[in-house]
Formats: structure tokens, sequence, C-alpha cells
């Protein structure tokens, strides 16, 4: 889970940056004329340490030309004629076997928005801008994620080259005592070997962090030698707030992401509730786990929300398909109303996914860090111990070689957290990475990068929540009048001013009706009854006051 959780944020990225990089140099040709960004950057030394925003706006800065341009050519020109299935496929080649299926859904579904909204969108420069926005969030995903294992690497190597000195110089001083002796005894042979083990372990473990350094140091412009990296605090949780629940950050989407905007721009009488009410309607059976309480942990739940999003990708991009092949200009129009919606429900899920995988790592990590806390008091404690013989050496040896492996997951989890949050936040609207922005110099992208975070986030979700507090306070006021169930019921839906918001789970032993005829404009379920006679009864009285009911 924790080295697949990765493939998320830097599987796309990391392919297409590679393909950018040995890709033919002559311009590409797509339906959108593709502005030239940053085509030449004189990388600008580095000030002081090197933190997590240091990091995210040297990778982007100095990538993000070459990445924009090729899933600009992935996105238009290589899905030309291809049914939503084929053009899912397209990123096929990056899914793994994931311990979760919500990490591989979301990067697919991801796709789908940015290829839908590229196709949907009338005017080409927001086309353009847009694959450059999304291009800069993937690659401070990645930069998030190096970052975290240098800062990792830098601490942990000091320690493991005083464990392999320590090592050596016992094996050399067993060594020794063979060529004087000529022979070891059995106790010492055991040891040796066990020594050398270590020795040999703990040199691959070191290994790797060099070349996460080194990998680091590539990607950000810097010399592995010279340069400081810092910035732990920016993996700490604290800045996500448990009060703000999955309406609350949908309700920041549908006021600043971008796609949004799109909408109601060029549809008339665009109705974010409408939106939120599809999401619900059109894919019933997660939203009635939701009703009945599941949690995400629980397997039912986090297949059905995987089948709903992957169905959601593909209905979306054949809906762009459809409208893409359609001929005459009122079936274009209808098409694309469809795939619009369909567009908006897939944003709104997508903030569901992010939500819930920031909910699943954080839950995680609370796990590990106790694993690590109580395995290091163990080493601590044998290590007090004096005139250890063999078998202890051994044992203790083995535990800390047991601690830096569990040590080095504890840290790929820190960043997988902070990396599904940032995420979340990207998804939510949160757009730091304007071109005109990207284009200054590291330090001011730097600057804007904090105050996105620290600031940017915070007020927009503060709006969200007062908005939420007015729409409760203000109550269903179409609900009000004397005949709100005829206008109900002849207009197929609440009034504007209804909040969509999903009931608690039922008391009892029974769940909420759900079928395959299951039409929420016309059936509505009065209660649950332990016995059938208890419920003919209340339907008869039912009909008896309103002839109406059948």
């Amino acid at each position: 889970m924790r080295k697949n959780f990765f493939l998320l944020a830097i599987g796309v990225v990391a392919v297409l940056l590679l393909n950018a990089c040995v890709a033919n140099q002559e311009s590409v040709k797509t339906n959108a004329d593709i502005e030239d960004t940053i085509s030449f950057v004189a990388v600008e030394p580095v000030k002081g340490k090197l933190d997590a925003y240091s990091s995210m706006a040297r990778f982007v800065k100095y990538n993000v030309d070459a990445v924009s341009k090729n899933i600009h050519k992935k996105i238009i020109s290589d899905t030309k004629e291809k049914t939503g299935k084929e053009v899912l496929s397209g990123i096929g080649v990056l899914d793994s076997s994931e311990e979760n299926p919500l990490y591989g859904v979301s990067r697919r579904l991801d796709f789908a928005i940015v290829y839908a909204i590229s196709h949907l969108a009338e005017d080409k420069n927001y086309v353009n801008d847009n694959i450059y926005a999304k291009s800069a969030q993937n690659l401070a995903l990645v930069a998030i994620k190096t970052h975290k294992n240098a800062l990792f690497a830098g601490r942990k190597i000091r320690e493991l080259d005083r464990q392999l000195a320590s090592l050596q110089k016992q094996v050399n001083s067993l060594n020794e005592k063979l060529s004087r002796n000529g022979v070891l005894s059995d106790d010492d042979l055991v040891l040796k070997k066990s020594a050398e083990t270590a020795v040999f372990k703990l040199q691959q473990l070191r290994g790797l962090l060099e070349a996460n350094v080194a990998e680091y140091a590539s990607l950000v412009k810097v010399d592995a030698k010279k340069m400081q990296v810092e910035g732990r605090r920016f993996y700490e949780l604290e800045d996500f707030d448990e009060k703000n629940q999955i309406e609350t950050f949908q309700n920041v989407a549908l006021d600043n992401r971008s796609e949004f905007d799109v909408m109601r721009k060029e549809i008339l009488n665009f109705n974010v509730n409408d939106i939120k009410s599809d999401t619900v309607k059109l894919y019933p059976a997660t939203a009635t786990l939701e009703v009945n309480g599941y949690d995400i942990k629980d397997p039912l739940y986090v297949n059905n929300l995987e089948k709903r999003a992957s169905e959601i990708a593909v209905d979306l991009t054949e809906a762009v398909g459809s409208y893409l092949s359609a001929k005459k200009d009122e079936y274009k129009k209808e098409l694309k109303l469809k795939a619009f919606d369909l567009l908006g429900v897939a944003i709104l899920v997508q903030i569901e996914l992010d939500y819930n995988i920031v909910r699943m790592v954080d839950n995680d990590y609370s796990g590990v860090s106790a694993e690590v806390r109580r395995m290091r008091q163990d080493v601590r404690e044998t290590e007090r111990r004096r005139n250890l013989n063999v078998s202890q050496k051994i044992d203790l040896w083995n535990k800390k070689q047991a601690l830096y492996e569990k040590e080095l997951l504890e840290s790929q989890i820190e960043a997988e957290r902070a990396l599904a949050l940032r995420s979340l936040y990207f998804h939510a609207g949160l757009s730091p990475f304007i071109y005109k922005q990207v284009q200054k110099s590291v330090y001011d992208v730097e600057d804007g990068l904090k105050v996105a975070f620290n600031k940017d986030m915070v007020e927009m979700l503060a709006r969200a929540e007062v908005k939420q507090k007015e729409q409760k306070k203000q109550g269903n006021t179409w609900a009000k009048d004397n005949n709100w169930l005829e206008v109900l019921i002849d207009e197929g839906g609440a009034k504007e001013d209804l909040p969509i918001v999903l009931p608690e789970k039922p008391r009892g032993n029974f769940d909420a009706y759900i079928g395959d005829r299951y039409n929420k404009m016309k059936v509505m379920q009065l209660g649950s009854y332990r016995y059938r006679k208890n419920a003919d009864i209340e339907w008869n009285m039912l009909q008896q006051l309103y002839p109406e009911l059948i």
C-alpha cells in the first residue's frame, strides 16, 4: 500500500516526463494550439535549506513545460476516434496490483476529467491553461514524495554509518582472530556470519537511501553533495480539520473548480444542486451504503466506491466520445449537456475518493507510528543490558534492522499522508500554479505556494462552512407552503435552496429501501416495520386520507 500510493501521484507524471524527454522536439500539432511555455529556464541557485515548498517550486519550474506539452498530446491527439474504455486504457500500463483499489481508480478518474473538459470547453486557451495547471499539480505531488525521501535519508544515513562502523569493526576483529589462530570457535563463527549478513543488509538499505537523495537532487536541479534538506513539520497533519467533511470539500469544489466555471458559462440555468443530486441518484448503491453508516475501511464500501468511480470514468469518456462523433447540432447540444453533468458528478466523486484516502492513510500512520515507538523501546532496553551473549547480540542486530525498515515505512506513510491531503486540496479547487506565476522566480513561486496552502485553502474552507451554516439556518423554505408535496412531484424535485444532505444511519436493524425500480421522485419510504400487517394497516390509513396515493 505504501509504495503503491505513490503511483497515484507519480505514475502518470514519471511516464509522461520520460516520454517528453525522449520525444521528438518538433512541435506537436493538436486541436488546440499549444502556447510556448518555458522553453529554457536558467537554474537558480539554492539559497539556504530546501523545504517542501522550495522543492515543489523548483520541480514545477524546471519540468512543467515538457510534461504539460506531452499530456496535451495524450489527452487530445492520441484519443481521437476512441471509445471511452479505449481512452482509459491509455493509462492502463501504469496500473499495478495496488492493495487499495481507490488508488488506481482515482488515477483513471482524474485522467477522464482532464480528457472531458479538454474536449467540452469551447475556450482553447482555457484548455491549455488547465492542462498546464494539472501538470504542475502532479509535479508538485512528486516533489513532496521525493523531498520526504531525501529528508529521511539525510538523517538516517548518518545513523546507518555508525552502525555499519560498529559491525565492521567486529567483523574485522573476528577476521584478525581467524588469521592469528587459523580457526574460530562455533560461537565466533556464528557471530561472524551474522555480523557480515547485518553489514550486507545495512549497506543495501544505505544504497537505497543514497539513491533517494540522488533522485531528489536531480529533480530539483541541485548538487547532492552541497544541498541541505529540511521541513519535517510540513508532513504533520495539523492542518486537516476533522470537522471538514466530504460535503465541505465538495462545496469548495463547486465554488472553485474551473470546470464548474466553464459549465456556468456554457450551460443556461446551471444548478449545482442538480450535480449534487445526480451524484447520489445516478449511482445509488454507494449512496445507500453511506446512509447505512458503512465505514470507509469496510471492503463492501471500498469496493462499491471503486466500482462507482470506475463506472463514472467510463461513462464520462463515453459521453464525451458520443458528443464528439455526433453530426447534427441538436444532438451535439443534448450530448454535451449530458457530458457536462457527468463531469460534475465525476469531480464530486473524486473529492469523495481523496477524502477517504486521507482518512485511511492517517489511520495507517497512527498504527505504524505506534509500532515504531514499541520497537525503539525494545531496542533501547536490549542495548542497556551488559555482557550480551552471542544470541543476544544477533537478536539486537536483527531488531535494529527491522526498526530501520519500519522507520522507512513510517516515513513513506508520512509522505503519503501529506501527498493525499494536498491532492484533496488541488481537486477541491486550489490552483496555485497559474502560468504567469510559474514564470516568475523560484522564490516567488515558493512564496505563492505558502500563501496558497496556509491562507487561500483555509479561507476557501471557511467560506464553505459559512455557506453550509446559512443553508441549515435557512432550512427548507420550499417545504413551508401548504402545497409543497404537489409542487415537489410536479416540478420533479426540490427548489434550488434545498440543501442536499444525506440522512443519518437509520436506527434499528432495518435498511433504507433500494431497488432496481426505485425512483426517488415518486417513491417515499415512510418507515420500516417488523411485521407486514403493521405496514398494511398504516398504508390503508394513508390511502384513505390521501386518495391520490397509489
